[in-house]
């Protein structure tokens, strides 16, 4: 599969995935197993919280793959927004 190929395929899987509770995002990269990156392309699924399958509806479990491509469940980073509130720009005199 090249990459216009994976770029279509990853719209249509984000579209779906995140119809699952909990799925804040989705990408597409090197699947990680047990801390260590691996050379197999995956869609990178990003969720507020990892949970354990049994603590989950059976639909709302990501599925281990998507149209052939491996999926890869990822706490998604906490983002703070940054933003200048006291900003004072020079004047010109």
């Amino acid at each position: 599969m090249d990459q216009k190929e994976l770029a279509a395929l990853h719209a249509e899987a984000e579209a779906e995935l995140k119809k699952i509770p909990g799925v804040v995002g989705v990408g597409y990269g090197l699947k990680e197993i047990g801390g260590k990156t691996t050379d197999q392309i995956s869609f990178r699924v990003y969720v507020k919280e990892k949970r354990k399958p049994e603590d989950l509806n059976p639909a709302d479990i990501i599925p281990k793959e998507y149209k052939g491509i491996p999926t890869d469940v990822l706490v998604a980073p906490d983002i703070t927004p940054f933003s200048y509130t006291h900003l004072t720009l020079p004047t010109s005199d």
